[in-house]
């Protein structure tokens, strides 16, 4: 998760530190602001939608081994 690089509407988020209770720090990488999200945020439960997006996509492209 430790800097994992995020797309989400055309802008792009990088997780820049790991906090207690589940927050995060992102950076947005266009602007270089830095913001610390919680699980109730909806940019955090965006972000992570989107991560999990990214990985199924990384997942369903591999080829299958037999």
């Amino acid at each position: 998760m430790m800097n994992d690089k995020i797309e989400l509407e055309g802008k792009s988020f990088e997780i820049t530190g790991l906090l207690p209770n589940r927050k995060v720090q992102v950076t947005n990488t266009e602007n270089g602001r830095l913001t610390t999200l919680s699980p109730s945020d909806l940019l955090y439960n965006s972000l992570m939608d989107a991560k999990l997006e990214q990985i199924n996509k990384s997942i369903s492209n591999k080829p299958l081994k037999r």
